[in-house]
C-alpha cells in the first residue's frame, strides 16, 4: 500500500504538535524565556507569583486554543486546495 497521509493525520501519526521539532531559532528563544522567567520569578513575591502563574495559565490555554483553530483552518484550506486541483 501507498503511503497515505490523510491515513497518518486519521492515525494520529502525523500532524500532531507534539511530533513536531523545535527549530534552532526557537530552542534559542526558549532559553531566552527561560532566563527572562526566573529573573521575574526571583523579583515576586508569593502572592504576585500566584497571580503570575494564573496569568501563565489563562495565556497557554488561549494560546493552544488558538493554535487548534490553526490548525483546522490550514488543514481545510489544503483539503480545499486539493478538491480544486481535482476539478481541471
Amino acid at each position: 500500500m501507498k503511503r497515505s497521509v490523510i491515513r497518518e493525520v486519521f492515525n494520529g501519526s502525523r500532524g500532531s504538535a507534539s511530533d513536531m521539532k523545535m527549530s534552532e531559532a526557537e530552542r534559542e528563544i526558549m532559553v531566552e524565556v527561560d532566563e527572562a522567567y526566573d529573573e521575574l520569578w526571583n523579583k515576586l513575591d508569593p502572592e504576585q507569583q500566584k497571580l503570575f502563574e494564573e496569568f501563565l495559565s489563562l495565556r497557554e490555554r488561549a494560546f493552544c486554543e488558538d493554535a487548534d483553530n490553526h490548525y483546522v483552518e490550514g488543514y481545510k484550506l489544503g483539503l480545499l486546495i486539493g478538491v480544486e486541483c481535482g476539478e481541471d
